[in-house]
């Protein structure tokens, strides 16, 4: 099923069209995210032709609840129930997205019904951004819950970069590859079936024939196993793990040419439960230096990581402040970095680095609150990704050299061991409690 356009205002008419074999009437509905879906947004049935094709148009009306918001397009085929996003946004552009996001985990937001209160979970909701503007880019990943991770990288050599997604939480350990219009390209599972902590993904070509590598490792509940794919899903080498194999906290992942020798770099950053261990590896899975800590070692929430050309840029993990930290290649810090949130937030900070600065997203417990920075710290651009009852925290990426998310990694080994010998708790890379989408920054 198709539905264009990704957004819009009220009264903006919606072209639909798609196949169902199983029914000769299809009907959609929309609704917005959340609630009791009693009161439609829009309706309309449609008959299903030869070949078992359908297509048709939906009105949105909004009863007057004009607030930016996201709203679900149910389609019913016999059955079968298919869903969509549609962004009810004043601004909606054609241009080819600069920053993708995607919700990190559950927690999109109170459902209003049935009793008793309770969250609503996230989709694998992607969604790009051209300066703070909502693209046609904008659709579920997967029709089930639990978030997911994002990267953008050309993996199939055509020039063009193409979303790769990987699962959340509770999900089947899955990487999937889509055109930056949403089309399903390609998708596999990197690690055992059984495994449901979310796979955590980057994008880079790390053998110089111009096409992306996929590196992925698992999240949280996962061993830090690094693997690596092509852009078709088939593995290069059985990967290697980043830390000790016991750690369950996995791997956050990025890729970038740290060292300046023209060749892609994989860098890995501890996740939750492990110190702030940044480490450097080539294609091989060779280490490359012995690593740095980002933050205090005593700090146990991991650290997220993105890089580009001599750069690699962290966030601290779960529990530590919104702290932002820029290092060479070799791990010198080339300032004290800057909190991209009120300091007073403890969720932590998700980062990625695009052609002209650093993207962040707030960690879980923080709202959609997506930002842009200069290298320096001075913020360039601000929006909500998702509606403002997102809590899940937003992983992002950016399109451009070095543009990726953070990530982590597989599962391996049954006990628990903090990458870098950390066993102290009670961090400080940033300062306590409060909510991104205020106002203050640190630089």
């Amino acid at each position: 099923m198709t539905r264009t356009p990704s957004g819009g205002p009220d009264g903006t008419r919606i072209n639909l069209n798609g196949t169902c074999d199983a029914d000769n009437q299809v009907h959609a509905s929309l609704y917005y995210v959340g609630s009791d879906y009693l009161v439609p947004y829009g309706t309309g049935d449609y008959t299903v032709g030869p070949g078992g094709t359908w297509r048709g148009t939906l009105d949105v009306t909004t009863h007057g609840n004009n607030g930016p918001s996201d709203l679900d397009l149910s389609v019913t085929c016999g059955e079968l129930h298919t869903y969509a996003p549609f962004a009810l946004t004043d601004r909606v552009t054609s241009s080819t997205p600069s920053i993708l996001t995607i919700p990190a985990g559950n927690g999109c937001g109170p459902a209003f019904a049935p009793p008793p209160p309770r969250e609503i979970s996230c989709r694998a909701h992607v969604k790009g951004f051209a300066n703070s503007v909502l693209t046609q880019t904008n659709f579920y990943a997967d029709q089930e819950y639990g978030g997911g991770s994002v990267a953008v990288g050309n993996v199939d050599g055509s020039g063009q970069a193409e979303i790769v997604v990987g699962s959340g939480p509770g999900h089947d350990p899955r990487v999937w590859v889509f055109s930056l219009s949403g089309s399903l390209i390609s998708s596999f599972v990197p690690y055992d079936p059984s495994f449901k902590g979310g796979v955590n993904v980057a994008v880079g070509d790390l053998d110089g024939d111009r096409k992306a590598e996929i590196i992925t490792g698992a999240r949280s509940g996962g061993g830090p196993h690094v693997r690596i794919f092509d852009g078709s899903g088939n593995p290069i080498g059985s990967g290697f793990f980043a830390y000790d194999p016991a750690f369950h906290g996995g791997v956050n992942v990025a890729v970038g040419d740290v060292n300046g020798d023209g060749k892609a770099d994989i860098i890995t950053g501890a996740g939750p439960g492990g110190g702030p261990h940044v480490r450097v590896f080539n294609a091989s899975g060779t280490p490359v230096g012995g690593g740095f800590f980002a933050y205090d070692p005593r700090f146990v929430g991991g650290v997220s990581v993105a890089a580009a050309t001599n750069r690699i840029v962290t966030g601290a993990g779960p529990g530590g402040g919104p702290h932002v930290r820029l290092f060479d290649g070799a791990g010198n810090p080339s300032s004290g970095g800057f909190f991209a949130y009120d300091a007073g937030f403890v969720g932590g900070v998700r980062v990625a680095v695009g052609p002209n600065g650093i993207v962040t997203g707030p960690g879980a417990g923080g709202g959609p609150d997506v930002r842009a920075f200069s290298f320096a710290g001075s913020m360039t651009e601000e929006f909500f990704a998702y509606g403002g009852n997102v809590t899940a925290g937003v992983n992002v990426a950016a399109l451009g050299p070095g543009g990726g998310s953070s990530s982590a990694s597989g599962p391996g080994g049954s006990t628990t061991s903090n990458p870098g010998g950390i066993t102290i708790t009670n961090p400080n890379p940033g300062s306590v409690s409060s909510t991104p989408g205020g106002s203050t920054t640190s630089g």
